[in-house]
């Protein structure tokens, strides 16, 4: 229902109907506010960084690596810690899944709010460089 204003009173109107269009500008706003704000480019890239950091320190290492190696840290010590070198590349898609979800929700969900923006851009900031000390200290470990 919209309320139309006539000099001090408003009347609302059961047959006008709002512009559909009107989330659309709005969400197209926001992109362009992000893709102006610093922080939140340099959040991507970084992001972007640590994915292909991590997945070239996959592939480096990939011929050293045992057939078994400690990745599921919070396991009880023993065999259930180990895991295929195939599952190391859960630690580059965990990031990459993580990054995409929070860019999306903070372009699109998020995009007035400022806080809740930089909140999803710093969570993944923080993923991205956890995963990638994760993966470094795996591969030093073991070759």
């Amino acid at each position: 229902m919209v309320y139309i204003k006539t000099n001090t009173t408003f009347i609302p109107t059961v047959g006008v109907r709002e512009n559909p269009f009107r989330k659309l500008e709005i969400r197209r706003e926001a992109q362009k506010n992000f893709s102006a704000d610093k922080f939140f480019f340099w959040g991507i890239i970084f992001c972007l960084g640590s994915i292909i950091l991590q997945f070239f320190l996959i592939l480096e290492s990939w011929r050293r690596l045992p057939l078994q190696l400690p990745l599921f840290y919070s396991h009880p010590w023993g065999e259930t810690v180990l895991a295929k070198p195939l599952e190391l590349w859960l630690l580059p898609a965990v990031t990459a899944v993580f990054t995409i979800i929070n860019f999306i929700l903070a372009v699109t969900i998020f995009g007035e709010n400022r806080f809740l923006h930089r909140i999803l851009v710093v969570a993944s900031l923080v993923v991205a460089v956890a995963m990638l000390y994760d993966l470094f200290k795996i591969i030093t470990l073991i070759t």
